[in-house]
């Protein structure tokens, strides 16, 4: 996974978070949301809020300690004070997950010095990768830190037979990391989840929002995209623009990514060549000027060098002039 924590196949549907929080929360740990009071406001606070930590240096995917999704909720029950609920999305397995969400625990305590609950969401295809523990020990000194987990893998089964937004997501995720490397079994995942959502009465903008989530479907071959195209059209009658205004831009993202940079490459190569010219030419203006210094001067010593030999010729002759007259 790169250093913005978004490989060519981790999904986008973290922003569908703020849209369908409930869903997924119900979905992935269901005693947190059974305890959130959801008529309550959920604050949604700034996710860069982490210094970062140097030991995590060669942990992707969160160099400068950048969280997934920290929010604030309300508990039921008139509980008194509100709790800070940190979700981090795994799609890696990595040794050093369970310290990173120690460290992200503890850097958010201390700045927040509020009620604080970790949860990790796995969605690696791993089944026996769930690290749910770190722990530290030192002569005596010991440490134990758990926070609970979800492993997509073991929710599986239960998505298939769910009409809901989290669930269909979650499918997706699986199916995009089964076949990355493989377009034509790639796109018969969103065909197929599409198919299932229309038939359940999806309304246009759920339609409009699982389309956004889709982050695997840019790096599909574009012959492949026009085919899911076709089959939008088709399959909606053209009576939902904004869906297809959704896929025009999974369209074109990669053409105007690579027009940028065909752009780039001739504005580099005619400024390049700009500078080439015009270095030359100084060069050649410098050179010239030099040289025509040095051929003056080279004139200047040979004319008095050729006029010290007539002097001495034409002063002889004077001399010898004399002599005859003397005698």
């Amino acid at each position: 996974m790169n250093k913005t924590f978004r490989s060519d196949y981790d999904l986008g549907w973290k922003e569908a978070l703020q849209t369908y929080l409930r869903e997924f929360l119900d979905l992935f740990f269901p005693p947190i949301a059974s305890e959130i009071a959801w008529d309550k406001p959920i604050t949604w606070l700034s996710q860069e809020t982490l210094p970062p930590p140097s030991s995590l240096a060669e942990s992707p995917p969160h160099p400068k300690g950048i969280v997934d999704a920290l929010l604030r909720v309300h508990l039921r029950n008139g509980h008194p004070h509100h709790h800070l609920l940190l979700l981090e999305i795994q799609a890696h397995p990595h040794h050093s997950f369970p310290l990173r969400m120690f460290l992200y625990f503890s850097s958010l305590l201390q700045q927040y010095k509020d009620n604080l609950l970790p949860a990790a969401v796995l969605t690696d295809l791993n089944p026996n990768w769930k690290p749910s523990e770190f722990h530290y020990q030192i002569f005596d000194c010991q440490l134990s830190f758990r926070f609970p987990i979800c492993k997509l893998l073991e929710l599986e089964d239960r998505c298939k037979n769910s009409s809901s937004f989290a669930a269909m997501v979650v499918r997706l995720q699986l199916a995009a990391l089964r076949f990355r490397g493989k377009p034509a079994l790639l796109l018969q995942a969103p065909k197929q989840l599409f198919s299932e959502a229309k038939a359940l009465g999806w309304k246009p903008k759920q339609l409009a929002d699982f389309l956004r989530v889709m982050g695997p479907m840019k790096r599909l071959p574009k012959l492949h995209l026009l085919h899911f195209k076709e089959f939008l059209l088709s399959s909606l009658h053209g009576s939902t623009m904004r869906i297809l205004s959704d896929l025009e831009e999974l369209l074109y993202e990669e053409a105007y990514e690579k027009a940028y940079e065909e752009a780039y490459k001739k504005a580099y190569k005619k400024a390049f060549s700009e500078a080439y010219e015009k270095a030359k030419k100084e060069i050649r203006t410098e050179a010239e000027k030099k040289g025509l210094e040095r051929g003056l001067a080279k004139g200047l010593e040979k004319g008095r060098m050729e006029g010290r030999a007539e002097g001495r010729a034409e002063g002889q002759k004077v001399g010898e002039l004399i002599g005859e007259i003397r005698t």
